[in-house]
């Protein structure tokens, strides 16, 4: 197959192959190259939760191979020390139409090397009257279930921004947050104060442990405001 030339890139949609997706990436992956950034952006959409189920996927869809399992994002980290990571994910929604629903991870590093924060974009939102990660697409919360076990997560962020939500360009606004994280530069996790946050309306969540049990839980300790106003006392008092 003939590669597109990025500068040329058709907008991404719900039925968009994973080829056309990683395309541009490839052109973001170009951009923090020519700024030295110490940003990592993941070369493929990111669809499996584990090989097991790519292979499943492997029979049924013509661009299996080029999406990724969520543990190639992880492992990635060895031997490539970056301030910030992104990549794109997507969950089938659809089977029998193979429409896929888009959205987006930044791996953020903390300041004090000990730890880093989570920041979970889907442009469709989610429903916060239910207590996180419940209210995820049951994919979603498959993906995400594998993060404490990679890394040490301080905070998990999610958005909660409804503007561009059920238009059906979940591919394309997931690409658009790319970008702008990208410009917004490589700095460490400044929690409220950070210009990523600053953005958009988010709410945090913190991993607790309870007893000997095995899996994390999340306790709330931010909620942005609707006008996207944060309060950087809320979280001071929380650190």
């Amino acid at each position: 197959m003939s590669m597109t030339p990025l500068s040329v890139l058709p907008p991404l949609h719900v039925q968009s192959l994973a080829s056309e997706a990683n395309w541009h990436l490839a052109r973001q992956i170009a951009r923090v190259q020519s700024l030295q950034s110490s940003i990592y952006i993941h070369p493929r959409v990111i669809s499996y939760v584990n090989q097991k189920e790519k292979a499943h996927f492997r029979r049924i869809y013509i661009d299996a191979m080029d999406r990724d399992v969520v543990s190639v994002f992880w492992s990635k980290r060895r031997g490539e020390p970056k301030n910030v990571r992104l990549a794109v994910f997507n969950t089938i929604t659809d089977p029998m139409r193979d429409m896929w629903h888009a959205w987006g991870i930044a791996v953020i590093e903390d300041p004090s090397g000990r730890g880093q924060h989570i920041l979970i974009y889907d442009c469709d939102g989610f429903d916060h009257h239910v207590h996180f990660p419940h209210f995820l697409l049951e994919s979603q919360r498959c993906m995400i279930e594998t993060i404490p076990k990679r890394i040490s997560v301080q905070t998990i962020w999610i958005s909660c921004d409804l503007s561009k939500a059920k238009r059906d360009r979940c591919y394309q606004n997931t690409m658009d947050w790319i970008e702008a994280m990208v410009t917004l530069g490589d700095g460490k996790f400044q929690g409220t104060l950070d210009t990523r946050i600053i953005r958009g309306r988010w709410k945090a969540y913190r991993p607790v442990s309870q007893g000997t049990q095995p899996r994390l839980l999340y306790e709330p300790i931010f909620n942005g405001d609707e006008d996207g106003a944060t309060n950087a006392s809320t979280w001071n008092e929380l650190q």
